[in-house]
């Protein structure tokens, strides 16, 4: 070829290279590193980027209905990119995207100089992996098993990476010679608003008794935990899927369909999240609980949800313990649910030991 006709056609590449611009149909080559325009290079981005796919858009819209996607996880229950008086990092970790990134990434819990609200890349990394089988379902932090505080093993499949934050932050240890513990230690929230991981496989709590308690759920297990529930099948934007909510907000509607199958419920069916006799009981032993403890002086009783408790106090060992199994079974926020009889069993040995204890325990 002369090179006059070189020079023309090298020309016409780099025009078209301005027009279509850097992205999934450049490819530049390892032998001379110049850029050629190839149509069939990106094809396989268009399983996400067409303009009629709705393999983004749908979950963005479901992702909008989930709590995930509130500012008020940023700004309402932490002071963002702070720590927190029990040293944990609640802020960058699981309430900002950069954080959650930086820990999963290297364990870094660095404060971030531009944090942002959790979205999709949060948790998914869709170009990582051998070129033609991107996927979607690339998880950041996937570790089996997830290591939970206090040393639990906690491994069901992908909701090992949800429970990187939905677990007790803080599992205090208050042994048999420990007479009093500062209930500064616990933190603002005691184990703090998210002890569904811990509740799942039934660890964590006090027990004042022997013998083991059966999961509940035991069989959802192998069938990727949280995930089996609260993704299930959705409907529109409403519940299910990405919005990993349960319950329509507007319609009171609940989602009740990966609970009514075989190996579950379908024997029972159940028709709603509360209608178990089993919940009764967990409701009337938190009840039971909270007044005592707000008689004692150790709940405020100043808040809707009675988690409030005198920080700057201290109580007895027992009383400690008792404290803690009733924040532990309010604060996983399904009202048993996720395993009712654990949590039941935690409740009843509360209630039993807070009647042979001879006082109130409260020390100013």
């Amino acid at each position: 070829m002369r090179p006059v006709a070189i020079l023309i056609l090298l020309a016409i590449t780099a025009f078209l290279s301005l027009l279509v611009g850097s992205g999934c149909d450049d490819l530049t080559t390892e032998i001379n590193n110049n850029t050629f325009f190839d149509s069939t290079l990106g094809e396989d981005c268009l399983r996400c980027h067409s303009d009629d796919d709705n393999a983004i858009k749908q979950p963005k819209g479901q992702w909008v209905n989930s709590r995930h996607a509130s500012g008020d996880l940023i700004e309402a229950h932490v002071v963002l990119n702070t720590k927190d008086r029990q040293t944990n990092v609640c802020g960058p970790q699981c309430h900002t995207s950069e954080g959650f990134i930086a820990f999963t990434g290297s364990g870094s819990t660095t404060q971030q100089p531009a944090p942002s609200a959790i979205d999709c890349f949060t948790c998914h990394m869709p170009h990582t992996g051998v070129y033609g089988s991107w996927q979607l379902d690339t998880l950041r932090g996937l570790e089996s098993p997830a290591i939970l505080s206090g040393n639990f093993d906690y491994d069901m499949g992908s909701s090992n990476m949800c429970v990187t934050c939905h677990q007790a932050a803080k599992i205090p240890t208050i042994t048999a010679g420990t007479l009093t513990i500062d209930l500064d230690t616990l933190g603002a929230d005691g184990p703090h608003s998210g002890t569904q991981a811990h509740m799942m496989i039934g660890q964590g709590g006090f027990r004042f008794a022997a013998g083991a308690v059966n999961n509940s759920h035991a069989s959802v297990a192998t069938q990727d935990g949280c995930m089996k529930c609260h993704f299930g099948v959705g409907v529109g934007y409403s519940y299910g899927e990405h919005t990993f909510r349960l319950e329509d907000d507007l319609s009171g509607e609940q989602y009740l369909g990966n609970c009514n199958i075989s190996g579950c419920h379908l024997g029972s069916p159940l028709t709603d999240f509360d209608g178990r006799p089993i919940q009764d009981t967990i409701r009337m032993l938190s009840d039971s609980l909270a007044k005592l403890m707000v008689a004692a002086n150790i709940l405020t009783g100043d808040d809707e949800d009675s988690t409030e408790y005198y920080i700057d106090s201290t109580v007895s060992g027992d009383a400690a313990r008792i404290l803690f199994n009733y924040l532990f079974v309010k604060q996983d926020g399904s009202r048993g649910a996720h395993n009712a009889k654990y949590a039941r069993t935690l409740l009843q040995e509360s209630v039993q030991r807070w009647d042979s204890l001879p006082n109130a325990f409260f020390t100013a």
